[in-house]
């Protein structure tokens, strides 16, 4: 996809996050029709789709911290779509 483009449809999942694949409908549904190179849409998409992370206990790290790190790989997975 290029930037610019419209999204007709888009899946988004969380993996790795838990021990089974969230879907979060909330960040797809807010995609449907908006332009995926827009800053502010992927990150509030990013923002929908961390909404839903609950991150495992296995690791140091501060539940914030992981739940942040869920928003920011999603942010970087759409921008990565867009290009």
């Amino acid at each position: 996809m290029k930037t610019g483009r419209i999204l007709t449809c888009i899946a988004f999942a969380l993996v790795v996050v838990v021990t089974q694949a969230l879907t979060k409908s909330e960040a797809g549904a807010f995609l449907v029709g908006r332009r995926l190179g827009d800053a502010e849409t992927v990150e509030e998409a990013a923002r929908l789709a961390a909404q839903v992370a609950k991150p495992l206990q296995n690791t140091d790290f501060a539940l914030g911290w992981r739940k942040g790190v869920a928003r920011e790989y999603a942010a970087r997975a759409l921008r990565e779509l867009a290009r």
